[in-house]
């Protein structure tokens, strides 16, 4: 009676353990899904399919983006084993819409499908002929990306008090700078802007205002409209600087 009483519980511990197990590790995948973050503010035009993935932005392997002519995708890449963070950018100038999968969980991680002469990447760079053999109609450039952090880099991390009362610290011009240089240098990369650029915005209450760009090159403009628009701020600032 007892060593039936005993099988019983071990065989009831076993099944709840391997419950838990499959939760926990459920919960992990959950967690970690997929392996790169499609960016929406520097993204247009952009829809996803074959992805499994519940969080909102987050694409696994296997998962198919369709750039609709004249968009722009941009993606950010998990820290690899080694902390190196990478990203993204492609831009469809083809009449056609354009099927990306992710193909990869190494560079360069994706496949455009259905484009010429699409497989050779040099300096970080790939240029592709589209059905009818017109050359750059797809381009894409990958670069080093700053790890993200559980905040916005631009978002107060730390608090002082006046008078009792809590007040936002302040977030440096030059931290500003800082944390999107990296950006701003890959928009120039894909739109082979060499020289330096003069930029400009204010941000106030959270909305930005007044951004100046010395550039004629609309595609690169936009582009840096993207990168400040993933800063954004919750503080009054202006910004201006030479990328």
């Amino acid at each position: 009676m007892n060593n039936k009483f005993n099988k019983r519980i071990v065989l009831l511990a076993l099944n709840i353990g391997l419950m838990v197990g499959s939760f926990a590790t459920g919960s992990a995948i959950a967690a970690g899904c997929g392996q790169a973050k499609l960016v929406e503010a520097g993204s247009a035009g952009i829809s996803v399919s074959k992805n499994t993935c519940q969080e909102q932005s987050r694409v696994n392997l296997g998962s198919v983006l369709e750039l609709s002519p004249g968009s722009r995708m941009w993606l950010k890449f998990d820290p690899n084993p080694t902390g190196e963070s990478f990203q993204l950018i492609c831009q469809n100038r083809s009449a056609a819409a354009i099927n990306v999968s992710v193909a990869s969980t190494a560079s360069p991680w994706i496949k455009p499908q259905g484009l010429k002469n699409c497989d050779q990447w040099k300096n970080n760079k790939l240029v592709c002929e589209d059905a009818s053999g017109e050359k750059t109609s797809f381009f894409c450039a990958i670069a080093s990306a700053k790890p993200e952090k559980s905040k916005n880099p631009m978002e107060v991390t730390t608090s002082v008090k006046m008078r009792g009362i809590p007040m936002p610290a302040v977030v440096p011009v030059e931290d500003v700078i800082k944390s999107i240089k990296p950006d701003i240098e890959l928009c120039k990369s894909l739109y082979n802007v060499t020289e330096k650029a003069e930029m400009s915005w204010t941000v106030s209450f959270g909305i930005i205002k007044d951004l100046s760009v010395s550039s004629d090159n609309k595609d690169f403009i936009t582009c840096v409209e993207g990168v400040v628009k993933q800063a954004n701020s919750n503080q009054d600032v202006t910004v201006k600087h030479s990328f």
